[in-house]
């Protein structure tokens, strides 16, 4: 990586230093508060985690719908 791809990135993320910032310190914040209270940090990641799964299960759930109704489905070679 040469120093002028470095330099252009820099220019391309330089108009956005507020929003880095911002979320740096949301992160912060949120990290402490995460520390200092683990049980409902913990209660929050596990919810958080069962719900995106939920949606990923819907997900493969209306792409197996899909893959079936358009044949996608590979015959079995033991019938």
């Amino acid at each position: 990586m040469d120093a002028n791809h470095v330099l252009t990135e820099l220019d391309v993320l330089r108009p956005k230093w507020t929003w880095l910032l911002f979320t740096g310190i949301i992160m912060v914040i949120l990290g402490t508060t995460a520390v200092f209270i683990v049980r409902a940090s913990t209660l929050g990641i596990a919810v958080f985690t069962g719900w995106i799964l939920a949606f990923i299960g819907m997900i493969e759930m209306v792409h197996a719908f899909k893959a079936l109704a358009l044949g996608w489905f590979l015959p079995s070679p033991h019938r």
